[in-house]
Order: C-alpha cells, then structure tokens, then sequence
C-alpha cells in the first residue's frame, strides 16, 4: 500500500472551503471597498498590497498573480508582492514559479522560519526531497516548537526511506505539539501499521 501525504496546504485548503464559502461574501465587499479607494488613489500601494490579498482570498489567483507583478514592475523590491506572487503560484500548482517567486522575496528581506517551511514543501511539491529535508531539519534546530515543520520533515523521510523510524517519530511529535491535528493522528496510524507489516517476516 502506498501512502500520499498530503502537503499542509492542500490539507488547509480541504478543511477551510466550507468556511471559504462562508467568508466570500465579506471578501467581496472588502474588494469592492479597496476598489472605490483605488479609483481615487491608483498609486496608493498599500491599497495595491491589500487588493491583491483580497483576490487571492476570493480564489482569484490568476488576477492576485497580476497584481504582484504589477507590483513588482514598480517596486522591485516589494516583498510582499513577491509572497503574493507566491501563493497565487502555488494555488494554480505551478511549483516551480511559486519556489522561483519566494527565493525572490528572500532576497528583500529575512525569512521567518514560518516562510521557510513554506519553502521545504514547495522543494516537496518539486520532488527535492533531500534539500526539502535540510531546509525542515534546520528550521526545526531554529524552532523546535514549530509543528508544522516536524510534519514536513517527516513527509520528506517518507518520501526517501518510506515508512520509516524517522517519520513515524516526526509524526508523533507533530501530534504532541499540536494535538487537534486528526489529519496527523491518521496519517501516524498509517505509517505505523505500514512500518510493521514491513518489519514482519515473510513465510
């Protein structure tokens, strides 16, 4: 049996839609706001910035996508916009773009250990695993704390060794740090029963 792990993204995105839905609505009006304001400031970047964060909370991600590189035409070194490039990229699944944009906001400014997780799952998503297990290795050195980056470093040992010792560990550290992460309590269960049929002698 083979195991996908899915990447906190997608799980994020599957248990927020019902609330997306939900939220539209407000979204909508905040856009038509930012909009009349821009009508009257077309150069107010700020109102640029929150624009673009408003499309890509309406799923809008191609028009988010156009309103970083607008941005970036006349800013080049806009950090945000880069991260706004970034999760629009990522939400259409063009990875590489999406890993090509966050390099570029780090350029502009410090990572947070935050945005480098971000990265160790878009290195997942382009299948480097290695260098994705290095980068969630060093942010867990960083913030060893941070649940979000045991969860990465464990897909990346799966994804190199299988259901391994490593992985199985990470997992369940995961779930320590943060116990409302069913998502995590299942997948450990999985990994767990994956490990010992291997570890099981054949007849």
């Amino acid at each position: 049996m083979k195991l996908h792990f899915l990447s906190l993204t997608v799980c994020a995105f599957l248990l927020g839609s019902s609330v997306w839905a939900a939220e539209s609505s407000n979204a909508q009006a905040e856009l038509a706001r930012i909009e009349a304001q821009l009508a009257k400031n077309p150069g107010d970047v700020d109102l640029q910035v929150n624009r673009g964060i408003v499309l890509g909370e309406l799923r809008r991600y191609e028009d988010e996508i156009a309103q970083a590189n607008k941005l970036i035409a006349n800013k080049v070194a806009l950090r945000k916009a880069y991260l706004m490039q970034e999760h629009g990229l990522l939400r259409l699944k063009r990875y590489p773009e999406a890993l090509s944009a966050l390099n570029s906001a780090f350029l502009h400014g410090a990572p947070t250990p935050s945005e480098l997780v971000v990265k160790a799952n878009l290195l997942i998503s382009n299948k480097q695993y290695a260098e994705a297990l290095a980068l969630s290795t060093k942010v867990i050195s960083l913030t060893p704390d941070d649940s979000k980056a045991y969860r990465c470093r464990a897909d990346c040992y799966f994804q190199l060794y299988g259901a391994c010792e490593k992985c199985i560990s990470d997992l369940e550290k995961c779930v320590a740090l943060d116990p409302a992460r069913q998502d995590v309590r299942q997948l450990l269960g999985e990994v767990r029963k994956q490990f010992s049929t291997a570890r099981q002698p054949h007849p």
